[in-house]
């Protein structure tokens, strides 16, 4: 399952409802982050440095371990939206 992590779509109660599913449906959980443009759907160009786009990524991965830590399970995969 590729779990957007609130940037591009997706919030917190999404993220952890997506996690819980995912677990019960015995499926591979994924982050899927994108850029911060929610009304654009992350598609729009945006003026982002490499160390920008680097902590945002990054950001979004740790909202997600959140919620799988919570239940001991691993991120098995990371998508990149767009």
């Amino acid at each position: 399952a590729n779990i957007a992590c609130g940037f591009h779509a997706g919030d917190f109660n999404v993220i952890h409802d997506t996690v819980r599913k995912a677990i019960d449906k015995e499926v591979a959980i994924g982050a899927h982050p994108g850029y911060p443009d929610i009304q654009g759907f992350g598609r729009r160009p945006l003026q982002m440095t490499a160390r920008e786009i680097y902590n945002c990524v990054m950001y979004q991965i740790g909202a997600l371990k959140i919620f799988t830590d919570l239940y001991n399970q691993p991120i098995q995969h990371v998508k990149p939206h767009g």
